[in-house]
């Protein structure tokens, strides 16, 4: 059973839309994630649901050496998903993001972390939520763009926020600012990713506390990832490569 070292952080994409059925999924989930299943309207909606919360269960299965259905998460004291701890059971820590039919997975060992994932695409309220959420010094940089630049730079800045989010657990409170969310320790990266069967591309960003030696990358044949690791802007922290 290997699993990530200390100072490793393992990102596994997958695409939900080729990922075989499995009779066994819903009989894995718990009562929580039935019920959550159940409120979709939608089939195609449930299904990748399910199929979701199946590629979770199954990896952190993998990593820690205990049958799927027998995998138990919970919600910590800052709202980060958390493995319910067991003796002897090796200290896991997961962050999960979607975009579309691709699922992003975070996986370190004794290290909390944040992921997040989005597809670049037209996005009219852009402005309306920079000015909300992103620092001055990026709404500055965001009005120095031409447009199409400046909607891969907003998701460049929008992954980047998220994935810090997710590793403090915050959210977007009434009084919320982002210069709120702590950056001391953290390690930040992002990436580009592209479709190489289609034309959607992507923004991937990570964050997580101390020092990370090696990302190790798993992605689906048809998606390739391009350039990077990027250091978020207006960070100053030394990107892994």
């Amino acid at each position: 059973m290997t699993r990530p070292a200390v100072g490793e952080v393992w990102l596994e994409l997958s695409d939900l839309t080729r990922c075989p059925p499995d009779p066994d999924d819903a009989s894995w989930l718990d009562d929580a994630e039935r019920q959550r299943a159940g409120q979709f309207v939608a089939a195609p909606d449930r299904e990748r649901f399910v199929r979701r919360r199946m590629t979770l269960r199954r990896r952190l299965a993998d990593l820690t050496g205990r049958p799927p259905a027998e995998v138990n998460y919970t919600t910590g004291p800052h709202g980060r998903p958390e493995l319910t701890p067991v003796p002897r059971t090796p200290d896991v820590r997961f962050s999960v993001s979607s975009a579309g039919p691709l699922l992003l997975l975070a996986f370190t060992c004794a290290a909390d972390v944040g992921v997040d994932i989005e597809e670049v695409r037209a996005y009219p309220e852009l402005d309306d939520v920079a000015a909300q959420v992103l620092t001055e010094g990026q709404r500055t940089r965001l009005a120095s763009l031409d447009r199409a630049a400046r909607t891969g730079a907003f998701f460049d800045a929008w992954t980047a926020l998220e994935a810090r989010q997710k590793l403090s657990g915050q959210g977007f409170a009434v009084g919320w600012s982002p210069e709120a969310l702590p950056t001391h320790a953290i390690h930040e990266a992002g990436w580009s990713l592209k479709d190489t069967g289609g034309r959607r591309s992507y923004r991937a960003a990570l964050a997580t506390h101390g020092t990370v030696n090696r990302v190790r990358w798993t992605v689906p044949g048809h998606i390739a990832v391009e350039g990077g690791p990027r250091v978020p802007p207006e960070r100053d922290v030394a990107a892994t490569r």
